[in-house]
């Protein structure tokens, strides 16, 4: 079954990225995530395709 969310945690060990930057990420406007109850989650697929869209305007 495919992942759905990430935790912080997660998210960053499936990136390679360190937990402080993760949670730079998730103060930016316009990074995805949602609330449930106190966790954060990030959705997999619209945090695929916003990598997609800083590394494009980013000139990757």
């Amino acid at each position: 079954m495919k992942k759905e969310g990430y935790s912080p945690k997660e998210f960053g060990e499936a990136w390679g990225i360190s937990r402080p930057t993760v949670y730079k990420l998730l103060n930016q406007e316009g990074f995805p995530k949602c609330k449930v109850g106190r966790r954060t989650v990030i959705p997999a697929d619209a945090s695929r395709r916003w990598m997609e869209r800083q590394a494009e305007s980013q000139g990757a």
